[in-house]
């Protein structure tokens, strides 16, 4: 046999050249595998990020443009509204006879000019293109002299309200007395509503501290009762739907404290889970706008109020009325407390609710009556607010319209001459105030008896006293 002999398998060592190249050759394949795997992949992403980044910026350029039509639509919106109330003012809200009579009573008051009745036309259309205008005829008769006929022809002629003589006839009664009629035109864009059963404080107008009663009938004038006989099962009727209307010896004086006619008030909450808004609102009761009240509110704490701020527009009652006044629309009956917020002089605040009131065209008239002290006057309108009951979630909106306070002299009935008030100032004593009101001293007795003053610490800044007029 023949000897196989081991063939040996020799190995030579790198160079230091070879190394290199051999390292570089793997990081190349490397590399390689990395573009192809990893940036390649990776630049097409950032390729498509870039074109949706273009196209958002294209979109984000499109939308401001049109947040800024919407400023500019916004404003104009605005003045549009603000046209359109300044238009829709010169117009009746609704041709109801209640708020008719309100306005005609201050453009007919006049010493020298009398009414004996009113007679009212059915409700009539006139159309101007596409716009539908309402109108009731009223035929005044009078009596009176040449100056009061004319004072109350200017005074309706100069009127906000949409109001035409449309005819007028005057002939000569005797020697100073006029008598006639005219007929009156009064338009409103909303027809005529159904009249209120009730009587409302507006007739109390016509008794007025300075002015006659323009519907007092002449001396001469005889009433026919003959057809007047009610039924004694149809009195209990109207004593249901009175609302005390005062006696003619009564003097009231009503004073509006606020029309919200203003573009902006402040929505303050009582707590984080009251939310809401208080904005202007076209829509109110006797044109020109209103306050919008929405509320959002769970309550679940002790107080769960939305106020609206007033304290800035400085209402201020010097002295005590006999009630106040507000008008409210709501969708539907409110489960909670609507309510009004006083500040007195010392900055203490009192709550007071306002009272179930009579509804007149879905608009509530509702009252309240302050019952605190005269020292605490003169009082600041502070907030309006609604509350709602604890443990509800109550959601809905509130419409409100002017602010009324109803003054009475409620010493008149037994004496005309208890017929003034005086606010006292800093520094004021009896005898200072008798000096400024009287020019003597010697009435300070008759102050003190009057308000019941047993010390000088009775007489401070702000409190409101009743004095005689000699």
């Amino acid at each position: 046999m023949k000897k196989i002999k081991d063939i040996g398998i020799r190995y030579r060592v790198l160079s230091k050249r070879e190394k290199i190249l051999i390292i570089v050759l793997v990081y190349t394949i490397i590399f390689s595998l990395l573009f192809k795997l990893v940036f390649l992949p990776q630049a097409a992403k950032i390729e498509k990020l870039q074109s949706v980044k273009l196209e958002y910026r294209s979109k984000i350029s499109n939308y401001n443009k049109i947040l800024k039509k919407e400023d500019s639509i916004t404003k104009e919106l605005k003045m549009v509204n603000r046209k359109k109330d300044r238009i829709t003012s010169d117009y009746f809200s609704t041709l109801n006879h209640s708020e008719i009579l309100y306005v005609l009573s201050d453009l007919i008051k006049d010493k020298e000019f009398h009414i004996s009745d009113l007679s009212f036309s059915e409700l009539k259309k006139e159309t101007y293109g596409e716009l539908d205008i309402y109108r009731i005829d009223i035929l005044v008769p009078f009596y009176g002299t040449y100056s009061g006929i004319s004072r109350v022809i200017n005074s309706i002629i100069n009127s906000s309200k949409k109001i035409i003589i449309d005819n007028l006839l005057i002939s000569s009664k005797d020697k100073n007395i006029l008598d006639g009629h005219m007929n009156l035109r009064i338009y409103g864009l909303e027809g005529q509503t159904k009249s209120p059963q009730v009587s409302i404080p507006i007739l109390n107008i016509f008794d007025h501290d300075i002015h006659e009663d323009p519907f007092i009938p002449y001396d001469e004038y005889e009433e026919d009762r003959s057809d007047m006989e009610l039924e004694d099962d149809i009195s209990p009727i109207y004593e249901e739907n009175t609302m005390n209307i005062p006696e003619k010896s009564i003097q009231r004086d009503m004073k509006i404290l606020h029309e919200f006619r203003d573009d902006e008030y402040d929505f303050i909450p009582s707590g984080p889970l009251i939310k809401g808004s208080a904005i202007f609102s076209s829509f109110s009761k006797f044109g020109g706008g209103s306050l919008r009240l929405e509320y959002d509110i769970l309550a679940l704490e002790d107080d769960n109020r939305a106020y609206v701020d007033l304290s800035s527009r400085n209402i201020i009652l010097n002295r005590p009325p006999e009630y106040i006044s507000i008008w409210v629309y709501s969708y539907g009956d409110l489960p909670g407390i609507l309510g009004i917020r006083f500040m007195t002089q010392s900055g203490d605040s009192i709550d007071f609710e306002v009272m179930e009131g009579e509804k007149y065209d879905d608009w509530s008239y509702m009252k309240l009556k302050l019952n605190v002290d005269t020292k605490a006057y003169p009082l600041k309108l502070d907030k309006i607010f609604y509350q709602a009951p604890k443990g509800t979630e109550d959601v809905g909106i509130i419409f409100i319209d002017r602010l009324e306070a109803y003054y009475r002299d409620e010493l008149q009935d037994t004496d005309s001459s208890f017929n003034d008030f005086y606010v006292v100032q800093h520094g004021d004593t009896l005898e200072s105030i008798s000096e400024k009101l009287y020019n003597t001293k010697e009435y300070a007795s008759e102050l003190k008896k009057l308000n019941h003053i047993s010390s000088p610490d009775m007489i401070y800044e702000g409190r409101v006293l009743l004095f005689k007029r000699h």
